[in-house]
This record gives C-alpha cells, structure tokens and sequence, in this order.
C-alpha cells in the first residue's frame, strides 16, 4: 500500500518536473514582457502628462489622456505576454478591433435611426464572429449584413 503511494506520488513529481522544465523559460519571458511592459507603460503616461501640462492643457484632459495611454499600453502588454505563454490571443484582437469600429461608427453616425439600426447589425454580427472562428463563408456574409 506505501509502495503504491511512492509510486504515484513519483509519477506526480516527474509529471511536474517535466511540466516546469517544458514551459518554465515561456513563464519567466512572459513575467518579464509584463514587468517592462508596465514600466514603459507609467513612464510614457508620464510622458503624455509632463508634455501637456507643458502645453497648458486642462488637467483633467490631461490626466485622461494619460491614463488612456497607460490602460492601452497595459492592454497590449497583457496580450502579448499571453502570446508568449502560449495562450490564443486572436479572439482577443478581433474583439478589441470590433469594440474599436463599434466606438467609430457610433461616432459618426449623427443622422438619425436608420444608421443606429446599421449599426447595431453591424456591431452584432461582429461581435460573433470571433466566436465563430470567422471564415471565408462568415467574412462574406459580414459584408452582406453591413450593406444590408
């Protein structure tokens, strides 16, 4: 009974050992990646506020507009230090790229319901593509539904 016991508890240690050898060198660039990456990102929204405040901009401005720096720079630093793990980060872009032409073409619709509606097919038929791991087939009806 001991000896079934060392025996599992073996195979779970080498199981472990093999695991940590394998992806420890990807865990250790991806905590690097994020480390500097954080650190490039405070200094450059540093940088955003030292440069407006310079210019006299509003300071509420300012501190927006430097802090939409940081979480941006923070957001890609994340995604590729997920890449570098090994985790799939192409659904992540394709929803950062639909939340992105979602926020545009709110912005410029400024004539009423009819584009409100366009908009919304749009942004709903977008955001389920990345689900549907897009294909040629998916790509095409896309274009069919923006035109629609």
């Amino acid at each position: 009974m001991i000896s079934s016991e060392i025996q599992q508890f073996e195979k779970y240690y080498a199981l472990l050992t093999e695991y940590l050898v394998t992806y420890s060198m990807q865990i250790v660039g991806a905590i690097f990646i994020l480390l500097i990456g954080l650190w490039v990102a405070k200094k450059l929204a540093e940088v955003v506020a030292n440069l407006m405040t310079r210019h006299n901009v509003d300071i509420t401005l300012t501190n927006f507009v430097s802090n939409v720096v940081k979480v941006l720079l923070i957001i890609m630093v994340i995604i590729i230090a997920l890449g570098k793990i090994g985790i799939s980060v192409t659904p992540f872009v394709a929803a950062i790229g639909v939340v992105t032409l979602s926020a545009a073409t709110e912005a410029l619709s400024c004539d009423g319901t009819a584009n409100k509606t366009l908009n919304t097919k749009a942004t709903s038929v977008a955001l389920i593509m990345p689900i549907l791991q897009v294909t040629k087939m998916s790509k095409k009806f896309f274009r069919i539904c923006i035109n629609c």
